[in-house]
């Protein structure tokens, strides 16, 4: 739908739309994320924690917020 400039596509059994998606982790270096964001254990990255601070505009070292991806939603009448 974005190739041809749709964002919203109306028929009478459904409707489609594309809305901006949202942000996810890019781990550019995990050796560099701070010790807060590993799991104790066999070393795991909380990766949930990690994205709640960059989409609050933290700034982490070896992380960061990739460009959001389209998301087709498709409703059914």
């Amino acid at each position: 739908m974005t190739e041809v400039g749709l964002t919203k596509l109306e028929q009478p059994d459904f409707t489609a739309s594309v809305r901006a998606g949202s942000p996810s982790i890019v781990v550019t270096a995990e050796d560099l994320i701070p010790e807060v964001y590993w799991v104790p254990q066999a070393p795991k990255l909380s990766r949930q924690a990690l994205l709640t601070d960059l989409k609050q505009g933290a700034e982490v070292s070896g992380a960061q917020l990739s460009n959001a991806q389209p998301v087709l939603m498709v409703r059914t009448k």
